[in-house]
């Protein structure tokens, strides 16, 4: 097996890469580089994507204040797909990648990251997220669309998800003003919601 690395470069310019090799890795798993932490003066949430013998940990969402809407140096992409691949990307439509694995935004009361889970097996995905600043964030929930299931994120800590869904991270009460609660249900993220006991 091979592994390797991708440096993504937005123009022509001559760039030095300092290349260390601490230790051997799963190949199945894509681990996020090191970014510097936002713990200081903004939040970020880390997340997980498992699907069989595939990890991926490279999603991570977030605010600080020297973020820009669009694609700046705190962001980042998943690597070019191979035969197999796992991701859990944030949608951006204007941008050329057409979506980031990074995605940090300026500090704002609300917002919400599209995402979608991708994957070339139809094997559900288990998706887990974690935070050092969870006691800064009033509200955060994930919402997957096509089941209208919203989940807590700050009351548990993962989801199953269909392989190729649409989620959406929804942060701050102007956010979720926008749901349509007549449709959408807040469930417990695991077991299925649709399982009940007498």
């Amino acid at each position: 097996p091979f592994q390797g690395g991708i440096v993504f470069i937005e123009g022509t310019e001559d760039i030095t890469l300092a290349i260390s090799f601490p230790g051997q890795t799963n190949p199945a798993v894509r681990t996020a580089r090191e970014f510097p932490s936002l713990t200081d003066s903004g939040w970020q949430i880390d997340f997980v994507a498992k699907q069989g013998d595939k990890i991926n940990r490279l999603t991570q969402l977030g605010m600080h204040p020297d973020a820009l809407e669009t694609k700046d140096h705190l962001d980042s992409h998943n690597p070019p797909r191979f035969q197999t691949y796992l991701e859990l990307n944030s949608i951006h439509p204007e941008h050329q990648e057409g979506a980031f694995s990074r995605d940090i935004v300026p500090p704002a009361q609300a917002h919400i990251w599209d995402l979608k889970a991708e994957s070339d097996s139809e094997e559900e995905i288990l998706v887990s997220w974690s935070s050092e600043n969870f006691q800064e964030i009033e509200e955060l929930y994930l919402l997957d669309v096509a089941n209208k299931r919203l989940i807590d994120m700050k009351i548990d800590q993962s989801a199953v998800v269909t392989s190729n869904s649409d989620l959406k991270v929804l942060f701050g009460k102007q956010a979720l003003e926008q749901l349509d609660f007549e449709t959408v249900q807040i469930f417990p993220a695991y077991p299925n919601p649709s399982t009940t006991s007498d």
